[in-house]
C-alpha cells in the first residue's frame, strides 16, 4: 500500500472533523482530570504539581493532537494531489510498420515526459500527468524500433478525453551520412581517392583526405564503403552510418617486377 492509499484510508475514517472534535474533547478531559487531581492533593495538604510541570500530561496531549490531526492532514494531502496533477491522460498507442502490420518491441516517448514505454504487443498505453501537458494541449508521441531502423511520430491534442487513441506509422529514415578520411599505410592523408557508399553517393577525398557521403541508409545501419586510387590496392570496408567517423587505409601497390 502506497502513501496515497494509506492517506485515503485515514481520510475516510468516519469524518475527519468529527475525529478532530473528539481529540479536542479528549484533551480537555485529560486537562480537567489533571486539575482535579491537583486540587485533591492540595486539600490533603500535599504539594501538587502544576499542569505545566506534570510529566505525563503533555505526552498524552501530544499523542491525542497527532491522532486528531491525522485525518485532516491525510485529506489535505489527497486534495493537493488533485490540484497538483492527480489526473492523468492514458493515451492508447497503436504502432504499425511500413507495411501496415502491428510492430511489437517499439519504444515510445513523448515531448512532455522523459519516460519510455516498450510495447510487447502492437498497442501500448502511455500515461501522461495532466499538469505536464502544455496550455494548447498539443503533445507529440515518438515511436522507435531501433532493431529495424524504423521511426515514427504522431501529434495528439489532449483535451476533455482522458483516454484518447492514436496510431503511429513507422518509416525507414534513410538520410544518414558517413564521414571519414582516407590514409595510406604510413598515416598520411590520401587526396583524390574515390570513395563510394554502396547504394548511396560516391565522391573524391579532399586535400586532407576527408570525405562526406549520403548513404541512403538509417543512422546506425551498417553500409559498405569502397575506396580506390591509382597506385593503391582498392579497399572495401563496413561502417555504421551516422556514427563515428571512419578511417580507410589504402596500401600502395608494389610495382611488378619485369623479367
Amino acid at each position: 500500500m502506497d502513501l496515497k492509499e494509506i492517506a485515503g484510508a485515514i481520510a475516510h475514517v468516519n469524518s475527519a472533523w468529527s475525529i478532530a472534535a473528539f481529540a479536542i474533547a479528549a484533551i480537555l478531559g485529560v486537562l480537567n482530570r489533571t486539575l482535579a487531581s491537583s486540587d485533591a492533593q492540595k486539600r490533603r495538604g500535599k504539594r501538587a504539581p502544576t499542569v505545566l510541570s506534570n510529566s505525563f500530561v503533555w505526552p498524552v496531549v501530544g499523542a491525542i493532537c497527532f491522532l486528531g490531526a491525522l485525518p485532516i492532514l491525510a485529506n489535505t494531502y489527497l486534495e493537493s494531489l488533485k490540484i497538483q496533477g492527480g489526473e492523468f491522460y492514458r493515451v492508447r498507442v497503436i504502432v504499425l510498420d511500413p507495411e501496415g502490420h502491428p510492430a511489437p518491441g517499439v519504444t515510445l516517448r513523448t515531448t512532455v515526459s522523459n519516460e519510455t514505454t516498450a510495447t510487447s504487443q502492437d498497442t501500448a498505453v502511455v500515461t501522461i500527468p495532466k499538469v505536464l501537458v502544455p496550455a494548447d494541449g498539443n503533445v507529440t508521441v515518438f515511436a522507435d524500433l531501433e532493431s529495424a531502423f524504423l521511426h515514427g511520430r504522431t501529434d495528439v491534442h489532449l483535451g476533455a478525453d482522458l483516454n484518447p487513441s492514436i496510431t503511429v506509422n513507422l518509416k525507414a529514415a534513410r538520410d544518414a551520412t558517413v564521414a571519414g578520411q582516407v590514409q595510406d599505410d604510413s598515416g598520411k592523408a590520401v587526396a583524390g581517392a574515390t570513395v563510394s557508399a554502396v547504394g548511396g553517393e560516391a565522391g573524391e577525398t579532399s586535400a586532407t583526405g576527408s570525405f562526406l557521403l549520403k548513404t541512403n541508409a538509417a543512422a546506425g545501419q551498417v553500409v559498405r564503403l569502397h575506396a580506390e586510387k591509382r597506385g593503391y590496392a582498392a579497399v572495401d570496408q563496413d561502417h555504421p552510418a551516422g556514427r563515428e567517423p571512419v578511417t580507410i587505409v589504402l596500401r600502395a601497390e608494389r610495382p611488378r617486377r619485369t623479367r
